[in-house]
Formats: structure tokens, C-alpha cells, sequence
């Protein structure tokens, strides 16, 4: 994956579990624009893990796309028990909004962010 200096985001390789953002499972050989971002860019910060993606915008919010069986894209509930959804998310989803993200990470199984505050946000598994 790979941001423009516009901020347009492009993700190219293997679609399963959505991990390009494109709401497919596609292959794409080549370079293609996630269009389900367009109403949120531009994309600052662009992260990948082995099946998903996250990608920060310049108000710093957080989108996240692919494999979620841990929510390593989307985290758990507000009472901190349960995923919200184990499904794949085969296009972007909201995962922290507005708070100020400036640098991200991702691995197999979970997720971190940091903030410009020097906040530490991490959601995925927990063993």
C-alpha cells in the first residue's frame, strides 16, 4: 500500500479477507486507487499487516481494512469484552476517530496506533 503526495491511497497484491480495501477479494497487479476513501482524504499514514491495512488521515483518523478474527481492524465493544464483528472487512471501516494519529502499526493479530499527544491506543488480540 502506499499513499500519494495528494493523499490518495492505492493497495495492489493479493485481496483475500479484503486486506486491498477495494470490497472485494480480488488480485490487483497493479497499483489501484481505494475508492471508499475518497470522502476522507487526504491519507497521511498507511500501515500493513499480514492480511490487513490501516490508514490514518490527516485530521488523524483512523481506517481500517482485512482479516479482523482478532479485531485487529476494528477492536472490541465499548465494555471491552467480545469483537465486535470477527467478520472480514472487505472495505474501510472506522477504528479511531479524530484523535490525533501520527504514526501506526500493524501485525498479524493486532493493531497501534500513537497520537501526536504521545497516546498509545492498541486493540487485536490480547495474549
Amino acid at each position: 500500500a502506499i499513499s500519494s503526495q495528494e493523499g490518495s491511497l492505492y493497495t495492489w497484491g493479493w485481496g483475500k479477507h479484503g486486506r486491498l480495501g477495494h470490497g472485494n477479494e480480488t488480485l490487483y497487479n497493479q497499483p489501484t486507487y481505494v475508492e471508499a476513501l475518497s470522502d476522507f482524504l487526504p491519507v497521511a499514514i498507511v500501515a500493513c499487516g499480514s492480511a490487513h491495512t490501516l490508514a490514518a488521515t490527516e485530521d488523524g483518523s483512523v481506517y481500517g481494512f482485512g482479516w479482523n478474527a482478532h479485531g485487529q481492524v476494528i477492536g472490541t465493544n465499548k465494555d471491552g469484552e467480545g469483537i465486535i464483528s470477527s467478520d472480514d472487512c472487505l472495505s474501510p471501516v472506522p477504528c479511531l476517530m479524530k484523535k490525533g494519529v501520527v504514526k501506526l502499526s500493524c501485525s498479524p493479530f493486532h493493531s497501534a496506533a500513537i497520537t501526536l499527544s504521545g497516546n498509545l491506543y492498541i486493540w487485536g488480540m490480547n495474549e
